[in-house]
């Protein structure tokens, strides 16, 4: 018969500790804006339209917010379809970086 060394229950304490924190962290502190920021990661994979998205789904665009997309979609109301992805750099707001970042996701 085996006997227990007070190291081996402290190992098996410190591993049940760990993960039952982990669990609460991970439960505490799994907010809508995490969750939105993975639905963002899933959706690079679909390329958007310009001229078609919605704000929610600019809104997947990395370096998009929610400012940017309702300027996006208020440029787009004002000046028309966009002719030309290059066109977007026209809104205010985005830059070389940010087009640079989000040419590859989009389409028109």
């Amino acid at each position: 018969m085996n006997k227990w060394c007070w190291g081996d229950v402290m190992i098996i304490l410190g591993i049940v500790v760990m993960i039952v924190g982990l669990r609460v962290k991970l439960s505490d502190n799994f907010t809508d804006k995490q969750v939105s920021v993975v639905k963002a990661e899933t959706a690079i994979f679909e390329v958007i339209n310009i001229n078609t998205a919605t704000a929610r789904e600019l809104v997947d665009l990395p370096s998009i917010g929610d400012k940017m997309a309702q300027r996006i979609i208020d440029y787009r109301n004002a000046n028309g379809q966009f002719k030309s992805k290059e066109q977007l750099k026209n809104v205010s707001g985005i830059g070389d970086k940010t087009f640079e970042a989000i040419k590859n996701k989009i389409r028109i």
